[in-house]
């Protein structure tokens, strides 16, 4: 699934490395090549709160040269995209009882 997913146009990944060892990693599409939407996020339990998720999403943007950047999460992850510049707007959810929202950092719109 990974190698379908980032062998297509307009998908990659970038990878944290700290002393040869990978801490953390980001999935984007951007087929809109404005919009980047960010698929997956993680970084090691050990290395959390340490800026490797803001650090990722800012090089993907720089890298990727987009205008803005934009996430789906639940509630749980509302503090870590706060913290890296993201408005965020609660979405109806398609899974009873949980609670979606939707974040986007950038310059093409100032809301979710």
């Amino acid at each position: 699934m990974i190698d379908e997913f980032y062998t297509s146009d307009g998908r990659t990944i970038f990878v944290a490395i700290d002393n040869g060892d990978v801490v953390g990693a980001i999935g984007i599409d951007y087929a809109d090549r404005s919009l980047g939407l960010i698929r997956h996020i993680a970084v090691l339990p050990g290395k959390q709160k340490q800026g490797v998720g803001g650090h990722l999403i800012n090089h993907a943007a720089v890298v990727l040269e987009l205008a803005a950047i934009g996430a789906e999460m639940d509630q749980d992850a509302i503090g870590f995209y706060a913290a890296c510049g993201f408005k965020t707007k609660e979405i109806k959810s398609q899974y009873p009882g949980v609670r979606r929202f939707r974040c986007l950092k950038g310059v093409i719109n100032s809301e979710c």
